[in-house]
C-alpha cells in the first residue's frame, strides 16, 4: 500500500486586515508573522495576531494556552 501526501504552499503576503485568501481557501494550517514593537503591545499587534488566528487558523491547530516572557 502506497500513500501518497500532497505539498502545497502558498505565500500570502500583506497587512492582516487587507489579505484575501486565494479562492477555494477557507483556512489556513499556519500562520507566520513578522511582529514590530515590544513584545506584541508596543504597536498593539497583539490584536491583529488574535484576528487572523480566529479568522483564518484551521479549528484545533493553535494552542490553548501561552507562555510569555520578558
Amino acid at each position: 500500500m502506497h500513500i501518497i501526501y500532497h505539498l502545497v504552499v502558498t505565500l500570502v503576503k500583506g497587512k492582516v486586515e487587507e489579505v484575501e485568501l486565494p479562492d477555494g481557501v477557507e483556512k489556513v494550517d499556519i500562520i507566520i508573522s513578522e511582529w514590530m514593537g515590544y513584545c506584541l503591545f508596543y504597536e498593539s499587534m497583539l490584536n491583529t495576531v488574535i484576528y487572523a488566528r480566529d479568522k483564518w487558523l484551521v479549528s484545533g491547530t493553535h494552542p490553548t494556552t501561552l507562555s510569555l516572557s520578558v
